[in-house]
């Protein structure tokens, strides 16, 4: 077979999924979408330690999020203003995880379900 004629692989990248318990009964379809999608390969939660049993029934990777801005803000943070405000760093904070961070990846709310794949990364 010409190997011009095969399908060109579509780049993969991770995904990251910052999850309030609030979400976690929209989170398994969250999940399930990412995992259908062609360009997503690891998917990881971030999130309270209370949402890691159901990461590993997922079978997803768990980052606590207290560990990822433990010096920001306080354990017990509640007021909604400065959730958002925590929630948005918890989201760039996803860059600088460790040395090996990613080039390209997807942040995606738990409450966001992909019903349709669509190209998240276009290197035409």
């Amino acid at each position: 077979m010409n190997p011009a004629t095969l399908p060109k692989a579509e780049p993969v990248v991770p995904a990251y999924i910052p999850c309030h318990p609030k979400d976690l009964a929209m989170l398994p379809f969250c999940v399930a979408s990412l995992r259908r999608h062609p360009q997503v390969g690891e998917i990881s939660v971030i999130a309270p330690s209370v949402v890691a049993p159901v990461c590993a029934e997922l079978g997803v990777r768990f980052l606590e999020e207290s560990s990822l801005l433990a010096h920001w803000f306080p354990p017990d943070l509640d007021d909604q203003d400065n959730r958002w405000y925590y929630q948005m760093l918890l989201k760039l904070r996803v860059a600088f995880l460790d040395q090996d961070a990613p080039g390209r990846f997807l942040i995606i709310d738990a409450d966001t379900v992909f019903l349709h794949n669509f190209p998240l990364i276009d290197e035409a």
